[in-house]
C-alpha cells in the first residue's frame, strides 16, 4: 500500500472514532475524507481481497441479502467486510473497508450498492460476483421510472468478471442476462410458486396494477401462470414467446409463521438443504435464495450456507427485533409500495401482532414525493382491532390515507415524536405481543439512533 492509501486509512479511522465518541453514526462522512485523500482507495484495497468481491443491488432486499451472504461466508471461516449500516454509495463502502481494517487483508468484500452508484462502485471494486434482487418503483423523484434504474444497473454489470446471480422471477432482472459480458456466468434463482403462497391462477397484469407488465424484448403484455407477489412469478410473453428462464437455484417455502420461514433450497448439482430462517415473508425467501446462489457461486458449501441462514435474525432495520416492556418490537424499513405491501402481509398474517406504528418522513433519502402511499394496500390493516399509531414528518398525511382506507378512527392515534409514538404503540399492545414499526429510511435512522442510546439495539454499523 502506498503512502496515500495509508494516510487515507489513518484519517478514516480517526474520523470514525471521533464520530462514535460523539454518539453519531460513522457511515458516510469518514468515507468522503478517505476518498478525498486517496480517490483510488477502494480499488487498491479491494484488489487485495483474497477470495471474492461481491456487489448486491436492486430495489428491495439489498441489505438482507448482503447480510445473509456475509453470514454464509463467515460460516466457511472467511474474514468478511460488509457495509453493514446500509450506507451503499462509494463513501459508505470506503468507511467499511477502513472500519474493518481491510487494508491488512480480508477474504471477501460484500457490498450492497445503490442502483445509481453501481457503475462507479463496480469500476472501483471490479467484482467477481454480483446479485440483482428485483426492480420495483422506488423514489420516483430521484430515479424516475424503472427503465432508467434498469439501465443504471445494466451499465454497472458491465464491470463484473465472474458470476452474476439474477432473480429469474423478475422479468426486468432476467433480461439483464443478455447484456452481460461474454465471460460472465449467469446463475438464475427464484421461488417455487407451488409452495410460495403466491397466486397460482392466470393473472391479468393490467388488472393487477403490476410495476412490470410488458415484455422488454418486444413490448407485448405478459401473462402469468403463477405469481409470488408483485410482478415476480412465472411470466410469459404471448407475442414473442420469451418467458421466465430455467432457474438454477430454487427456494421452496415449506412452512411460515410470524417468526420466520422453514425453507428448502435446491441447487443445480442436485444438492439441497432445509433451513429455518428467522424472518418472515416471501420477500425474505427471495433474499435467502439469492444469497445462497451467490454463496454457492463463491465456493461456499451447503453446511455453511445452512448455518448462515439459521443464524440470521434480521439485518439493520429489516425485520430487526428488540425487547421493550415485555413486548417484541420489530423494526421494518418500508420505502415503496410493493415492499410495504409484503411487510403489511406479514403483519396481517401474524396472530401475535399487538400494535402497529407507521412512521413516514419525506427527507431526501426517503423521497420528497409521498404520493406512493396511495398505492400501498393499507386496507390490510382494516381487519381486527389492532391499534395503529402514526408518526413522522408526514404523520397527518398517513392518517388521512388510513382514514380513506377504511380504518376505524378509534384505533388510530397521531404522535409526532417517533420515540413517543413507539412507546404509545407498546402501551396499547398486550404484554407478550409483537409491535411492528413500519418506517421510511430517515424515520428508521432517527428512531433507531434513540433506541441505540438507550441500549435497546446494537450499533447500526455492526449490522
Amino acid at each position: 500500500m502506498g503512502i496515500r492509501a495509508r494516510l487515507a486509512h489513518i484519517f478514516g479511522k480517526l474520523g470514525i472514532r471521533v464520530l462514535r465518541l460523539l454518539g453519531r453514526a460513522a457511515t458516510t462522512a469518514p468515507g468522503r475524507v478517505i476518498l478525498a485523500v486517496d480517490p483510488g482507495f477502494i480499488s487498491r484495497v479491494s484488489g487485495q481481497v483474497r477470495h471474492s468481491r461481491a456487489v448486491i443491488t436492486g430495489t428491495n432486499g439489498k441489505t438482507t441479502t448482503a447480510a445473509l451472504l456475509e453470514g454464509m461466508m463467515a460460516g466457511a471461516g472467511w474474514k468478511v467486510v460488509r457495509n453493514a449500516s446500509g450506507s451503499n454509495m462509494a463513501a459508505g463502502i470506503a468507511t467499511a473497508l477502513v472500519d474493518h481494517d481491510a487494508i491488512s487483508g480480508c477474504d471477501a468484500l460484500v457490498a450492497e450498492v445503490d442502483e445509481a452508484a453501481l457503475a462507479g462502485v463496480a469500476a472501483m471494486v471490479q467484482p467477481d460476483l454480483a446479485v440483482v434482487t428485483n426492480f420495483f418503483r422506488d423514489q420516483l423523484d430521484r430515479y424516475g421510472e424503472l427503465d432508467r434504474t434498469v439501465d443504471l444497473v445494466r451499465r454497472g454489470l458491465e464491470r463484473v468478471r465472474g458470476t452474476a446471480c439474477l432473480n429469474a422471477d423478475d422479468p426486468r432482472v432476467a433480461d439483464l442476462a443478455d447484456s452481460l459480458p461474454g465471460e460472465v456466468d449467469t446463475v438464475f434463482f427464484g421461488l417455487a410458486g407451488e409452495a410460495s403462497g403466491g397466486e397460482r391462477d392466470a393473472v391479468d397484469p393490467a388488472a393487477a396494477g403490476l410495476d412490470t407488465q410488458f415484455c422488454p424484448r418486444c413490448g407485448g403484455r405478459f401473462t402469468y401462470e403463477g405469481r409470488v407477489f408483485g410482478h415476480l412469478g412465472d411470466y410469459r410473453c404471448p407475442d414473442c414467446g420469451w418467458r421466465r428462464p430455467a432457474r438454477h437455484v430454487v427456494g421452496r417455502i415449506l412452512d411460515a409463521d410470524g417468526a420466520g420461514l422453514l425453507m428448502a433450497i435446491d441447487f443445480p448439482d442436485g444438492d439441497s438443504l432445509v433451513a429455518k430462517l428467522g424472518v418472515p415473508g416471501a420477500y425474505n425467501a427471495y433474499n435467502a435464495v439469492g444469497a445462497a446462489a451467490a454463496a454457492r457461486a463463491a465456493g461456499i458449501d451447503g453446511p455453511a450456507i445452512r448455518a448462515g441462514l439459521e443464524a440470521f435474525t434480521g439485518a439493520f432495520g429489516r425485520m430487526e427485533r428488540l425487547s421493550l416492556e415485555d413486548r417484541e418490537v420489530v423494526l421494518a424499513l418500508s420505502k415503496n409500495p410493493v415492499g410495504f405491501d409484503q411487510i403489511l402481509r406479514a403483519v396481517a398474517d401474524d396472530a401475535g401482532t399487538g400494535a402497529v406504528l407507521v412512521g413516514i418522513n419525506d427527507g431526501h433519502a426517503d423521497g420528497r414525493d409521498i404520493s406512493w402511499l396511495w398505492d400501498v394496500d393499507f386496507e390490510m390493516l382494516d381487519a381486527g382491532e389492532v391499534p395503529v399509531v402514526v408518526s413522522g414528518t408526514r404523520a397527518e398525511d398517513m392518517a388521512v390515507r388510513l382514514k380513506y382506507g377504511g380504518l376505524d378512527l378509534e384505533r388510530l392515534q397521531i404522535v409526532g415524536d417517533l420515540e413517543g409514538a413507539l412507546e404509545r404503540a407498546v402501551e396499547r399492545s398486550p404484554r407478550g405481543a409483537r409491535v411492528y414499526a413500519l418506517l421510511t429510511y430517515t424515520a428508521m435512522l432517527g428512531l433507531r439512533e434513540r433506541l441505540e442510546r438507550r441500549g435497546l439495539v446494537g450499533e447500526m454499523w455492526r449490522g
